[in-house]
């Protein structure tokens, strides 16, 4: 006999959503590991409420496995482009 089969409700397609590490998510970013963690923490003065937010990969422990959805880090590089070209049409500095 076999298990019945649950069908939970995901946020996320289950097709194409690709997972970046912090390793990529760096590389992308082109900044270190402390600048990452400081633009995540609420009590930092560096802190960006407009970047994307880690998922945990390990399961709901504290510790573990997280990475970032590469949409949106795109979407957070692509916000950031389109501020500059903004600001830079305004006459302000680029």
């Amino acid at each position: 006999m076999t298990a019945p089969t649950v069908a939970v409700a995901s946020p996320l397609p289950q097709e194409g959503v690709q997972i970046l590490r912090r390793p990529a998510v760096l590389a992308r970013l082109q900044i270190c590991c402390s600048t990452l963690y400081e633009w995540n923490n609420p009590k930092s003065k560096y802190h960006r409420p407009d970047f994307p937010k880690p998922i945990r990969l390990g399961g709901m422990a504290r510790v573990g496995a997280v990475g970032w959805v590469a949409a949106e880090i795109d979407a957070y590089l692509a916000a950031i482009v389109a501020q500059r070209n903004a600001d830079h049409a305004e006459g302000g500095e680029a």
